[in-house]
């Protein structure tokens, strides 16, 4: 992993509720706003990679994950969803995290669920960097490091599955 991957690893801050603007946006403007909160995502191999795309979002709203927009624009709950959406797309079907969302949203208020989100997204990230040495490892180390972490992820996945068959 280069150093430059590590040091934008470490400064991973998703914005709060409290700084997405409080003006409706254009969907160009909620993708370019996204590219730059989710920029972190991005493979350091291609700059121009797009994190979020116009036809990710229409995708969000047939699917009845985030509400259409109001007169073509988009709100913070829009932002909020978007953010959460984008960042465990990954890891998650959107199924699952539609129950996830939906069940929170039954007990906390959407700005308290995605602060949390927040808070314990770059929680995670900040503990999961340990795996990487400040000295330069051998190449196989690295290599065993990121499978031990896929594994730990994938593993995570199984239980979280488990968790939302269960309910």
């Amino acid at each position: 992993m280069s150093e430059k991957t590590t040091l934008n690893l470490c400064k991973i801050a998703l914005p709060r509720w409290a700084d997405f603007p409080t003006l409706e946006l254009y969907m160009d403007q909620v993708t370019g706003l996204l590219d730059n909160y989710l920029s972190f995502m991005r493979h350091e191999c291609d700059e121009k990679e797009k994190i979020v795309t116009p036809s990710i979002i229409n995708n969000y709203v047939k699917q009845g994950m985030i509400p259409p927009p109001v007169k073509k624009k988009y709100s913070k709950e829009h932002l909020a969803k978007l953010v959460i959406l984008c960042t465990l797309k990954q890891v998650m079907p959107l199924s699952s995290l539609s129950i996830i969302l939906d069940t929170m949203l039954k007990n906390e208020k959407l700005d308290t669920v995605y602060n949390n989100f927040c808070d314990d997204f770059e929680k995670a990230v900040e503990e999961n960097l340990v795996y990487i040495s400040d000295k330069s490892p051998k190449y196989d180390e690295n290599i065993e490091t990121a499978l031990k972490l896929s594994i730990k992820s994938s593993s995570a996945k199984l239980v979280a599955d488990a968790i939302l068959d269960k309910n």
